[in-house]
Formats: C-alpha cells, structure tokens, sequence
C-alpha cells in the first residue's frame, strides 16, 4: 500500500526559534531518568513544555527502537519519503534504520516517483546543519556507478554510455545519468571520425579501459568493446547476402576500404574491378554501396574481410557454408556414421540424403555412436568450417 503524502511548509525560523537560545546549546532543567543520565542524553529544546515532551517521548512502546541520531556525512542509507515542502521544494524523508528525519532535493527524484511508491532509496548524506540531516540521491548514484565500473573493469563488463560532450583528446559520456567516462577520440567508434560532432547525444556500448588517477575519471572505449565482441559477431556473418556498406576513406591504390553493420571493416581489393581507376573516379569517402562477403581470413585472432561488389565472385566454399548454418543450427538430424573415414554423415530426416560430413575420431564418440537415435547440431562456425553437435 503506497504512503499517505501530507504537504506542509516549515516555519522559516523554526529551528532558531527553538534551539538558537542565548544561554547555550542544551536544556539542561530537564529532569531525566537514571538511564538517560546513564547514556548521556541531552535535550535541545528550551522551550517550557521540553519536561512535557521528554515525559510523553518515554511513555512511547519500543521508544529505543526510534532513537533518532545523527548520520554519517558522505555516507549512504536508505531512507523513505514521508511529506514534501512546496516552499524549499525538499522532500522529508525517514532514515530506515534509526527513523532519522533526512531531507532530499525533490528535483533529484525521477518524476516523483520514490515519494508517491512508498519504497525506500539510497541518498548519500551531504550536510548537517543544526542538527538536520540533507542527502542526495545524485551524489550516491555517482558513488554507486563509481564502485560499478571499478566492478566493471575487473569482470571485463559491457555498458552503455551517453556522449555529452567534445573535448580535447575525445567525448564526455555519462554513465547511468551520474558518472562522466572520458572516452578518447580513437576509441568512440570502429573507423576514423571524421564528423566528432555528430557524435554529442548518441548511446554507445564500451568497456571500461582504465581508470585515470590525474583527472578521476574512468576511461572507457568502443573499440575494446568491438574487439571483444569480434569473435562471435564474426560468425554472424553471412556469405550470399547483401550488405550496405560505406566507404571509410578515398579509393588507394590497393582498393577501396568499406565499414558495415558499425563494427566491421572490409577490402575491396583493386583485382575485384574490371576498371577500378574509372570506378575510384565516381566514389568518394561517406558514399554508400552494397559489397558481398567473399572470405574471412583469421590471423593470431586478428580478420581480415574480402568484400566485393559482384555476388558471383563469393568464395564457392563459404557460401555453401552459410548454406549450413542457416539449414543446421539449432536443428536434430538423423546420421550415420563411417567407421572407415571416421566420419558423421549427417542425413536429411525429409529426403534420406546426406546434408554434410562431419570428421569424428571414433574415440572420441564410441560411447555415443549407434546409442543415440540423432544428433542436435549446436553450432556451425563458418568461418573455421566447424560443427558443433551433441547426441540425443
């Protein structure tokens, strides 16, 4: 059940009216009980009726379950929202634990929506002043997204961040709408920036790099986060297929560079033209074409992309490949298995022919082989020619 919500103003001089007396801090013609003396209670209102409030405070049931107390600056609690100030526009909120009264800037509330749900939220407390407690949900989100990323750097994490800013040596992004990121230039996209302007207000996907002790900013990069993607998109890939792609660079002598689906970069070399000079003339770095995937090539985890502009001139091979995956993946199969060659054959459960031939040794499927009715194929790899299967 949501929170009743009661709006009040607070007397300007309230708490001087109260607590600022000339005669000092404390009430000390308060008449406590041995066990407050004990404890070292003291009282601050110094008004006449600080007896009759003390006496009505000790006749409260599980009064020491409410004990209010001073917070820790630079701390964080959770805290619920009980009433908001339509003249300082604060919201008045209870610490969860201790019942200490904390006040919150309304404009750091999401739509006010912590003060209607009743559910509690984190603040960071920013200032005492006479004895009243302030916090900020902004400043312990900044604290909470710190601690993320120094999480993220370890786990290798991939997040999104907002670009806000251009300066010098690359973009301000924020994370999560608290935390600014540096990213630098190189970093923000897969290919050379020609336009950093163009890049205020996106959304992108990084990890984080390192953090920078100079200017206390982590630094995150869209590149890390490609290298680290590379892999597995790599094997999305699909031979036969048309892309639109656009050119990085001008036309050089070994061809014309092209990037496509944001994180890939491909060649097309000079020998895929019938007339690559009269071709490089019509061109011009930004221009859009469509290129077809010829081949991948896989160096010590590093590709490399063949592109061309006729479909006709894909690598026989990888088409037939692709071919694979779209009718394997994901599928059962019968097979059969040739003990000579030592290979799975894998059939079509329709027309009883065979789809593929996989290379097994026997031993390393002997307890399986002839057990099993069919095979699921988990994976095909088109890149290394490669099944992934398991019997069933």
């Amino acid at each position: 059940m949501n929170k009743t919500i009661i709006e009040y103003k607070e007397p300007d001089s309230m708490y001087d009216y109260l607590f600022d007396q000339p005669k000092g801090k404390y009430n000390t013609n308060v008449k406590l009980s041995n066990e407050d003396k004990a404890n070292g209670t003291r009282i601050l209102c110094k008004e006449p009726y600080a007896q009759s409030l003390y006496n009505l405070y000790n006749k409260v049931e599980n009064y020491d379950s409410i004990v209010s107390k001073d917070l820790n600056i630079g701390e964080v609690y959770e805290v619920s929202a009980i009433s908001y100030n339509t003249k300082d526009r604060l919201v008045s909120c209870e610490e969860i634990n201790s019942k200490t009264s904390v006040y919150v800037p309304y404009s750091e509330l999401k739509e006010g929506e912590s003060i209607t749900s009743g559910k509690p939220f984190s603040v960071m407390i920013t200032q005492n002043r006479k004895g009243v407690m302030y916090g900020s949900v902004k400043k312990c989100a900044k604290i909470v997204n710190f601690k993320k990323l120094d999480q993220y750097l370890t786990d290798g994490t991939i997040f999104d961040v907002k670009i806000i800013n251009l300066i010098k040596g690359g973009f301000i992004a924020m994370f999560d709408d608290s935390l600014e990121c540096f990213i630098p230039g190189a970093h923000a996209a897969a290919n050379i920036i020609y336009d950093f302007n163009s890049y205020i207000g996106r959304t992108i996907k990084v990890m984080v790099d390192n953090y920078d002790q100079a200017s206390n900013l982590y630094v995150v990069s869209h590149k890390k986060y490609i290298k680290n993607i590379l892999p597995q998109k790599i094997n999305d890939l699909e031979f036969g297929k048309k892309y639109q792609g656009k050119l990085t660079s001008q036309p050089t002598k070994f061809g014309i560079f092209v990037e496509f689906n944001e994180i890939f970069t491909g060649l097309i070399h000079i020998a895929e033209f019938d007339n690559y000079e009269s071709f490089s003339k019509t061109v011009k770095q930004g221009d859009f074409i469509d290129i077809y995937i010829t081949r991948v090539l896989v160096n010590d985890g590093n590709y490399k992309i063949n592109l061309t502009l006729d479909p006709n001139k894909i690598d026989s091979i990888n088409l037939a490949w692709s071919n694979y995956k779209t009718l394997l993946e994901g599928k059962e199969f019968d097979y059969s298995y040739d003990t000579d060659n030592q290979s799975i054959k894998i059939i079509d459960c329709n027309t009883g022919n065979d789809i593929v031939s996989i290379n097994v040794p026997h031993e390393l499927i002997k307890d399986s082989v002839f057990k099993k009715n069919k095979i699921k194929v988990i994976d095909v790899n088109v890149i290394s020619k490669q099944i992934g299967f398991d019997f069933v």
